[in-house]
């Protein structure tokens, strides 16, 4: 059997945690029933995988509107039921419940109450992939934090995160809304900085390369003048010439490789903590 896609927007248990409900099943058996919905598991797919691993009989009972509180759906359901989760922060679940409530299923995009899911049930109704529409604010993120059981403060740190791209990392635990917010709001700004040492960093190659054509060009007047074999005198003035020229322009070519080497480790460094590519 499948996992449901509103049960995929929650992490998985650690490795420790899963060996730990094995171990419970294998002692007592399946205490609480996985409960499916559309044909696929809806809450409890570890509990169907660890009975599966330790050779137990798994029970299944379908979800039925009449087992959420009134007025709820579906998805209000799974965000209560996976709100007491003690393993996941208060980021994880409220950027977990906003992957739920952008679930819809197929023929009915303005799905939203048991009334609604009641036909959807009958008709045999099939499940889709997550939305990327964030237009519907038809569920505030009051109500959103109020079934999840976090702050609104958290469930608008998270939206920022997932607009950013940054939603699977506060769902997988590895930073927070918070934190993802942060980064989202100062992406623009250093992007821009980044951008404007592009701009000079261009500036400056041409700039180099101007110098490095200088200096080719009085290298080949010195090979020139030491090759036509011109009066010693005449040519030795013309050489200490162009050999301080050709210091000169060696020098300020070495000034412009230095600062163009400056500003592509600066724009480097800008990017990598843009989270762009280098």
């Amino acid at each position: 059997m499948q996992r449901h896609a509103l049960s995929a927007a929650y992490p998985d248990m650690t490795p420790d945690e899963f060996a730990n409900l094995r171990t419970s099943i294998r002692q007592a058996g399946l205490i609480e029933p996985v409960t499916t919905y559309e044909g696929q598991i809806l809450d409890g797919w570890h509990r169907h995988m660890a009975c599966e691993a330790e050779g137990v009989e798994c029970r299944y009972v379908e979800w039925q509107p009449s087992d959420a509180r009134s007025g709820w759906n579906v998805q209000d359901w799974v965000v209560a039921k996976n709100s007491h989760r003690r393993s996941l922060t208060a980021s994880q679940r409220a950027a977990a419940a906003l992957i739920v409530y952008r679930w819809r299923p197929v023929g009915n995009p303005l799905f939203r109450t048991g009334a609604e899911l009641q036909h959807n049930l009958n008709n045999d109704t099939q499940p889709v992939d997550l939305t990327d529409d964030w237009s519907d604010e038809s569920i505030s993120a009051e109500q959103i934090a109020r079934t999840a059981g976090v702050s609104t403060r958290t469930v608008e740190a998270a939206k920022v995160a997932e607009r950013a791209g940054l939603g699977d990392q506060v769902r997988a635990g590895e930073i927070s809304a918070k934190r993802a917010e942060a980064i989202a709001l100062e992406k623009p700004a250093r992007q821009s900085e980044s951008q404007s040492i592009r701009a000079a960093l261009d500036a400056q190659e041409e700039l180099l390369a101007s110098a490095q054509a200088e200096v080719a060009t009085l290298r080949a007047r010195l090979q020139a003048y030491e090759d036509a074999g011109a009066d010693v005198q005449e040519q030795a003035r013309r050489f200490e010439a162009l050999r301080i020229d050709l210091d000169t322009a060696t020098s300020q070519r070495d000034d412009y490789m230095r600062q163009v080497e400056e500003l592509k480790a600066e724009n480097r460094r800008l990017r990598k903590r843009a989270g762009m590519r280098p």
